[in-house]
């Protein structure tokens, strides 16, 4: 600043020239132009005194304004990290300038663009999300500066996972997820799909596919993240239905050897189907055709001989499957529960097959046991007991001892007869005595008739 006091004047001449002021202090500058420089803005009123040599004085002051061009430095605060919905108070209170800051305004956007003033101004940001906030300071000469700060509003409103309308499919059949239904108030940063299909699975993002391979009703869970990490889920219920190309695999278990009138068990349990077997069907011919039903029926063969049974599956959707197994009756003739291969007496008649077979017996017939072919008295039975051969006779036949019984029985009755005569008294008329002769003649006679009559 270059003063000048040459406009003042004096009679003769002015000796002297005196400025005073205070700028931070005293000031005193002489001359008619003295210079200096204002540090400061501010008004400054500057007095002259001038005097001539007579010591003659007069004063007049000017007013000095200096203008301020130092911007004053912003200082918006720090960052500040707050949940959706927080009330978020500004400060300003930093910020400086070498006179005066005299405004303090806050710009950003919410919305719209937000306006506010003052060093510490409030404001509620209702979304979530990063909000860079401008604070201007000015002061009295209109210099300004500007400073940012930044706003984060957390998300605290969680999304609302939407995983779709149920859904109905074959087995085998591409299916695609449908998370489009999900929202957040910002936006949904994951979506993730959970459930079990033979094994926990896991799929990611707002439209996976998946292939069910086994009929059933499936729930899966969506679970739908915002950035936040706050979360919704889910669930929708997928329904696999049996395709129709699916067959179940018949077993109609291992073949059988059983002996004739002996309860038989089929056993169709590892039959399999991708679902289930509903209908066990077994078929086969004994005597006439036979329909068994069921996993584990029962029947009885009669007859020996070797029978085909076939076992048909289905399931629920009509899907069907056969298998076969084999039956062999053997025949047991007496019982015993061995069959007659494996049983060295068929009929049970205690006399082994080889030797009736040897011997020209029946082994299958129990009632040879009691006969006597060679008519010998000795029964097929004794004769094997005996180690003798039922073919021939062994001794006298049975004949021959009937006979002589008979003869030993009337050889008895003739003795009986031959001793009644002799004591018996004689006949009315006659002498009672008799000669020597006669009596010898009597019982010659006598012996005689005996003889006869024993032979």
């Amino acid at each position: 600043m270059t003063f000048d006091g040459s406009a003042s004047t004096d009679n003769v001449g002015i000796a002297n020239y005196t400025w005073t002021f205070v700028d931070g202090g005293a000031v005193t500058l002489f001359g008619s132009a003295p210079t200096h420089t204002f540090a400061q803005p501010g008004t400054y009123v500057v007095t002259l005194t001038v005097r001539d040599a007579q010591g003659n004085s007069d004063t007049d002051t000017m007013t000095i304004t200096v203008g301020d061009i130092t911007a004053p430095l912003a200082n918006a605060g720090p960052d500040q990290n707050v949940p959706q919905g927080t009330l978020v108070t500004f400060d300003g209170s930093a910020s400086t300038d070498n006179v005066a800051v005299v405004n303090h305004t806050w710009t950003f956007t919410d919305g719209g663009p937000m306006i506010l003033y003052g060093v510490g101004p409030t404001h509620p940001f209702a979304q979530p999300g990063t909000y860079v906030v401008s604070l201007t300071v000015r002061d009295a000469a209109g210099n300004s500066h500007t400073d940012t700060m930044t706003v984060t509003v957390l998300d605290a409103t969680p999304p609302v996972a939407g995983a779709g309308p149920d859904q109905t499919v074959d087995e085998d059949t591409l299916l695609s997820f449908d998370g489009s239904g999900s929202t957040d108030n910002v936006g949904i940063a994951n979506y993730t799909w959970t459930f079990v299909d033979g094994s926990p699975r896991t799929l990611y993002g707002v439209a996976p596919i998946h292939t069910f391979a086994q009929p059933g009703t499936y729930v899966v869970t969506l679970t739908a993240r915002d950035a936040a990490g706050n979360t919704d889920t889910d669930t929708v219920t997928i329904t696999v239905l049996l395709a129709e190309t699916t067959n179940p695999v018949a077993n109609a278990g291992p073949d059988q050897t059983v002996n004739e009138d002996v309860l038989v068990t089929f056993d169709g349990s590892a039959s399999t189907d991708n679902v289930a077997v509903v209908n066990y069907t077994w078929t086969f011919v004994d005597g006439g055709a036979v329909t068994l039903y069921g996993a584990a029926p029962t029947h009885t063969f009669a007859e020996p001989g070797t029978y085909v049974v076939t076992l048909t599956v289905r399931d629920a959707a009509g899907n069907s499957d056969a298998d076969t197994m084999t039956v062999t009756v053997r025949r047991d003739t007496d019982g015993d529960g061995t069959a007659d291969d494996l049983d060295d007496d068929d009929d049970g008649d205690g006399m082994p097959d080889a030797w009736e077979t040897a011997h020209g017996l029946d082994p299958l017939d129990a009632t040879d046991a009691s006969e006597d072919p060679d008519g010998d008295g000795v029964t097929n039975l004794q004769e094997f007991r005996n180690n003798t051969n039922p073919s021939v006779a062994e001794g006298l036949g049975w004949w021959v001892w009937v006979l002589v019984a008979l003869l030993v029985i009337g050889a008895l009755v003739a003795v009986l007869l031959m001793r009644r005569r002799r004591v018996s008294p004689p006949p009315k008329g006659k002498t009672a005595e008799k000669s020597e002769s006669e009596t010898e003649e009597e019982t010659s006679e006598e012996e005689e008739s005996a003889s006869e009559e024993e032979l």
